[in-house]
């Protein structure tokens, strides 16, 4: 969803994909999956749509 919200945007951009327990907990989520931009949880515990993505995306 990541991949296809910053193609849309016309963005290259680098992520992370974390998914060892541990890691996720370090980084204070405690409803995976969720999608953190900048060290900030902007969506937890379902998977986004794309759509979904772009917005929170165009915040930053």
């Amino acid at each position: 969803m990541v991949d296809a919200a910053l193609t849309r945007l016309g963005m290259e951009d680098d992520f992370e994909i974390i998914g060892d327990i541990p890691s996720i907990v370090k980084h204070g989520v405690m409803n995976p999956p969720a999608l953190m931009i900048n060290g900030v949880v902007k969506i937890s515990g379902k998977i986004p749509t794309v759509e979904e993505v772009v917005e929170v995306i165009q915040q930053f």
